[in-house]
């Protein structure tokens, strides 16, 4: 609570000091920090955050928490966002937003950006629909995070697609790890050879873990606590399962696999961006479900593999990769180069720059 006032305080003070009517409003600080710094940095927003960090992996009541809490804060700083001109909006605490602009409870607010919007799973789509059919307004920017999300939700949710701001899910992390320091973390995995594949959220491992079942191949999963469906008291012995990994284990485990695996389940949007821009940037061979998404990335027998099932297709390419890792390998290099030209931070600072850039209606 003490840390919550002092935040208050200072963004209080911001105010008065700054001609900006810029405003990031967020449920917690680890919430896309690489562009909320640059939006900052570069384009004058205040960051409006109710805390440093909180875990991504919940539990949906525990989602429905937050956003009750959220919007309890929203209300408490009500008076500094009546003041923003332009507000980012991202996680639970757009849901608030939405509903303020809506009731005409920010008069001064030009335009809300709906920074990130995502859904995974395909029930939620359904129900969905209804929300934002409430909570919908001119004034809002939908930004996505693949192009394939604008007829998905347009054709789902109703969305006006001149309305959704496409800007691909890039890399600004700027190298922040030493190489020294991976080279360290990577002699201190102990594994043979083996495959991986990471990721929480929309991952087919049980499909993935059946096909291993089969193969004479060792495969490293990491995901999350949450992703039940993978009990590790019933996975083969070729099958190592671990959970909640460090940020820099993930990448060690990545960098010292062999070729990398992206089994999704649902085509429904956003999902293994991130993981993917890991392999990319570390020239690594990928073998993924074909989906909309994942294509925007990878493309089939150029810098990847693309399978159209996550059973016979896909245990297909892993022998295929299995039998012959040299033979594939340009494809791990062009996945690189097209990491440097669409997804590298560079790349990804232009499109925030017209993004923000962008005439007020």
């Amino acid at each position: 609570m003490r840390t919550e006032r002092k935040e208050k305080r200072h963004l209080s003070l911001n105010f008065r000091s700054q001609e900006s009517k810029r405003l990031i409003v967020r449920h917690c600080g680890n919430a896309h920090p690489r562009y909320c710094a640059y939006f900052k940095r570069k384009h004058g927003f205040l960051d409006l955050c109710r805390l440093p960090r909180d875990q991504a992996a919940k539990s949906k009541v525990a989602h429905l928490r937050d956003i009750v809490f959220d919007l309890i804060y929203i209300l408490r700083n009500l008076r500094h966002i009546r003041e923003a001109r332009e507000i980012i909006a991202i996680g639970p605490m757009t849901l608030g937003i939405a509903l303020l602009l809506k009731l005409n409870r920010l008069p001064s607010c030009r335009r809300v950006y709906w920074f990130g919007l995502f859904i995974h799973n395909p029930r939620w789509i359904r129900f969905s629909s209804y929300l934002f059919r409430i909570l919908d307004s001119k004034r809002i920017k939908y930004v996505l995070f693949s192009n394939f999300e604008k007829m998905l939700y347009h054709q789902s949710l109703y969305l006006n697609e001149n309305r959704m701001f496409y800007i691909p899910y890039g890399d600004l992390s700027k190298n922040e790890n030493s190489q020294e320091f991976e080279v360290n973390l990577v002699k201190e995995i102990k594994e043979e050879p083996f495959f991986f594949s990471g990721g929480g959220s929309n991952r087919d491992y049980p499909s993935l873990i059946e096909i291993f079942r089969t193969l004479p191949h060792k495969l490293v999963i990491i995901c999350s606590s949450l992703n039940t469906e993978v009990d590790e008291s019933v996975v083969p012995s070729n099958i190592k399962v671990l959970r909640d990994v460090p940020s820099e284990t993930f990448d060690a485990y990545v960098i010292a696999s062999k070729a990398c695996i992206i089994p999704i389940a649902h085509n429904t949007g956003a999902a293994g961006q991130s993981c993917l821009l890991r392999y990319m940037k570390n020239k690594k061979i990928i073998i993924a479900t074909d989906t909309g998404i994942i294509r925007e990335y990878v493309k089939d027998g150029v810098s990847g593999i693309l399978v159209k099932d996550n059973k016979e297709a896909m245990a297909k390419a892993v022998r295929a990769v299995a039998t012959n890792i040299e033979g594939y390998r340009s494809y791990a290099d062009a996945a690189f180069e097209r990491f440097v030209k669409v997804f590298s931070g560079e790349a990804i600072e232009q499109r925030l720059d017209n993004m923000i850039n962008q005439k007020i209606d």
